[in-house]
């Protein structure tokens, strides 16, 4: 029997099982491994993911073939295809959903049930809507029936043998962007040609001693057509077509730059740059403080890696940091780069997708999902400010780019350089046990010094305000800045103008009707939001309880910020960058506008808090230093340490010094006080030996497996029942011992969407028992809660919430 007879498949659906079709004698040594495929799938045909082939199958029954082979060559190297294998294992998801979901949506496609007339329907098709509507079209997609007979109907007309429903693969999979081309194939005398129009193509054509795009022609000569139809017949000029790819700009402005290393970026590249192409797995923590000059330095690699033959691939944490990061790349890179974010369009990211996999753009920059570019010969891999929780997927599949990177690497056996001033404590601890090589940065790239950093004790100082949101220390501060023709950033890490409503006389708290939550006042729109499941309400004038006429507005967010900004300094120009301003959009133009000098102040959430150089900023406040502190989570104190010490670092980056105003009702608590002193290392120590303490991250894992329904005894049986399995796991299991278990019980939003929520944490002492522990109970645990079918349930491995 030949070697390649069986394709070992995994299908676009959620099923964690690979299921064996024949390949026909026409596929064989043609399919391969990485591609896609069409497959029978029960009464459907669905999409495929050619895992493996091989000689036989252990599948008893008769085979059913492979309909239909979708790609040319595979859309996954063997490299790629192998790392999203270890991922799909690592993190319990479905190999076939994961692959899925790793290609540009342009590339899927969709099967569809439609509905058709039969004979006897159209004969008997007067005065009924959908079968009058089914003889003019033949057929029509399922929903669209819906619009002209309920679905009882349209089963009554099928068990009258009217109608019949089939399923319909739907290619959603983008044609490509075909270009025509004009070139000379016939060396003639321009003056033996009629007419003006063939006359000019055939100079444009000589000059340019290349292939020019009818559309370029077009814009030259508007009656074209005829023209060069005329010439094409004569034999002078011949036309073919090429895939033609969209040109993005970043829309970013970039001023002159100063490239010149100082000696610690040097022995940044240098320690670094030994590795590239040495064939070893060579993973670096490069700990530089704000300012200390990081993107340079990646640069620098990038071109090292270039003079190699080596692509790179950079991961950022922010689609609002890619443009400012992709100018500065394309000044320096000459448009080699491709860039990888979900706010492409499906067109846009599929173009970058065949370029990258082809080779023509050595260079991939992009957010969390870029991990997964199908890049040839990838000898660097950069995630910068990897600290960010951002690269961790917050729905299934619950991968982290940043420790796919890691992976991706070591099979790749090549260099990953993670970028951070201030490192996770997982990167932090790494190092500290040898697993990873630090290269500190200790010093900013000029010889400006870090900001000075005063800590506001909000129980005692003097607002500026009525709404007690500006110190008078920080509110003096933004007015001789302005003074000075200088910049400031305001930092609040929630958006909205109030947090919530509250009736002074009852309590009283407009909620969300669907969530366990309070709504968001929004004073703009005049709207109360839900920030989880979007609800919105007007607000009330007066209390639905007691009557009171006027509620109290508690908490401010950015736009409460930018209003009484306004009061406080009239003529200031300022702008407000948060969630709702338009990642794709406004941001980067508000952005741009800022580094212009169009703008005095910027308020921003924590999209302003990393990553961007503003030269003029040179004053920084935080106007709620403690509000992440009092958050249930384990990592409160790390994220609060982080984000007031990367949004400290937009001060003071140019040639004037910078000053820092953290606002506190906390500024005793030591995640404050170290950021204050710009103290990384002391923070990690004492943070280090809580969680050791405690048995925290690092120093155990972590697995949450989420359950939700909108019936609460039955979505309490089902978290039981999930409990129980893994108790039964647990029985015999080696270093099981030190597995502790929390829940399960509500979570901390107890409902979201109208769906109740609970959890079951998992500790364990290492990745290992965790995994074991999670493939023993996994099989079980999808067998029975399928009995469960009200219940949704996932599993995030490595949570970085548990919320």
């Amino acid at each position: 029997m030949s070697d390649t007879t069986v394709a070992s498949v995994a299908v676009g659906l959620w099923l964690h099982q690979r299921f064996d079709y024949a390949i026909p004698p026409s596929m064989r040594g043609v399919l391969l491994p990485g591609m896609r495929v069409l497959v029978p799938f029960g009464p459907r045909r669905v999409t495929g993911y050619v895992v493996a082939v091989k000689g036989e199958s252990d599948f008893k029954g008769k085979l059913r073939d492979v309909v239909e082979l979708l790609d040319e060559s595979p859309a996954f190297n063997e490299e790629l295809l192998g790392l999203l294998q270890w991922a799909a294992e690592y993190y319990l998801v479905p190999l076939g959903e994961l692959l899925r979901k790793s290609l540009p949506p342009s590339m899927h496609q969709a099967d569809v049930r439609h509905v058709v007339v039969t004979e006897l329907g159209r004969e008997q098709a007067g005065g009924n809507k959908l079968l009058e509507l089914l003889c003019a079209r033949e057929s029509v997609p399922f929903r669209t029936a819906l619009n002209f007979a309920t679905q009882g109907a349209i089963d009554a007309l099928e068990r009258q043998g009217l109608v019949a429903t089939q399923r319909v693969l739907a290619a959603a999979q983008a044609r490509p962007r075909m270009e025509t081309f004009v070139d000379l194939c016939a060396d003639i005398s321009v003056g033996a040609i009629r007419g003006r129009v063939q006359r000019g193509i055939v100079e444009v054509l000589a000059e340019a001693g290349r292939p020019v795009a009818v559309t370029e022609l077009r814009q030259r000569f508007p009656g074209l057509s005829g023209p060069l139809k005329a010439l094409v017949e004569a034999g002078y000029v011949k036309t073919h077509e090429e895939r033609s790819f969209r040109t993005l700009d970043s829309g970013y402005s970039v001023v002159d730059e100063d490239h010149t290393l100082n000696s610690e970026q040097e022995a940044a590249v240098e320690e670094i740059g030994v590795a590239l192409g040495s064939g070893r797995y060579s993973p670096f923590l490069l700990h530089g403080v704000t300012g200390s000059g990081k993107t340079e330095v990646y640069m620098r690699l990038v071109e090292l890696a270039l003079a190699r033959g080596l692509s790179t691939l950079v991961l950022v944490p922010e689609i609002a940091l890619t443009p400012q990061l992709m100018a500065r790349f394309e000044a320096r890179f000459e448009r080699r780069i491709a860039i990888l974010h979900s706010a492409l369009t499906p067109g846009e990211r599929l173009d970058y997708w065949y370029q990258v996999a082809s080779g023509s753009l050595p260079i991939v920059l992009g957010a969390r999902s870029a991990i997964f570019a199908p890049v040839p010969n990838l000898g660097l891999i950069v995630v910068d400010e990897e600290h960010e929780g951002s690269f961790k997927q917050d729905v299934s599949p619950f991968y982290n780019a940043r420790d796919l990177a890691l992976t991706r690497a070591s099979r790749l056996k090549c260099a990953v350089v993670l970028g951070s001033a201030t490192p996770s404590l997982e990167s932090w601890h790494n190092c500290k046990t040898g697993k990873i090589r630090l290269v500190t940065m200790r010093n900013r790239a000029t010889a400006r010094p870090l900001p000075d950093v005063a800590l506001v004790d909000l129980r005692t100082q003097p607002f500026a305000d009525s709404e007690r949101l500006f110190s008078r220390q920080l509110a003096d501060g933004i007015r001789e800045t302005l003074a000075r023709g200088e910049q400031t950033i305001l930092f609040l890490n929630r958006k909205g103008f109030s947090q919530f409503m509250l009736c002074p006389r009852c309590g009283y708290v407009p909620s969300c009707d669907h969530c366990s939550v309070s709504l968001t006042y929004y004073k703009g729109a005049r709207v109360l939001r839900c920030h989880y499941c979007q609800q919105e309400a007007s607000a009330a004038q007066s209390c639905p309880v007691c009557g009171e006429e006027s509620l109290k507005l508690v908490g401010a967010g950015t736009e409460r910020v930018s209003e009484t900004l306004a009061e406080l300094f009239p003529s200031a120009r300022f702008a407000q960058v948060d969630a709702a301003s338009g990642a794709r959009t406004n941001v980067p133009r508000i952005l741009d506008q800022f580094r212009k000098g169009e703008l005095d102040i910027l308020v921003g959430t924590q999209m302003i808090a990393k990553g961007h150089d503003f030269p003029n900023v040179t004053l920084v406040g935080v106007l709620r230093a403690d509000q992440g502190l009092s958050f249930p989570d384990v990592r409160a104190a790390e994220r609060t340490f982080q984000l007031v010490t990367q949004v400290a670092g937009r001060a003071g980056r140019g040639s004037q010094p910078g000053r820092v105003v953290l606002q506190t009702f906390m500024p005793t608590h030591y995640s404050l006080v170290y950021a204050q002193r710009q103290d990384f290392v002391r923070f990690a120590e004492e943070e280090l030996g809580v969680r050791q303490m405690r048995q925290l991250p690092p120093f155990s894992v972590f697995a949450l497996f989420r359950f939700s329904g909108p019936d609460l005894v039955r979505l309490r049986e089902a978290a039981d029942v999930a409990r129980g399995i893994m108790d039964g796991a647990l029985r015999g299991l080696a270093g099981g011992g030190a597995v502790d278990f929390l829940g399960p019980g509500p979570a901390p939003i107890a409902l979201v969407a109208d769906r109740h929520r609970f959890q079951l944490l998992v500790k364990a002492p290492s990745r290992v028992v965790m995994q074991t522990l999670l493939r023993k109970a996994f099989n079980v645990l999808e067998g029975e809660l399928r009995r469960h079918s009200s219940v949704q349930w996932s599993v995030d491995v490595d949570p970085l919430s548990v919320m």
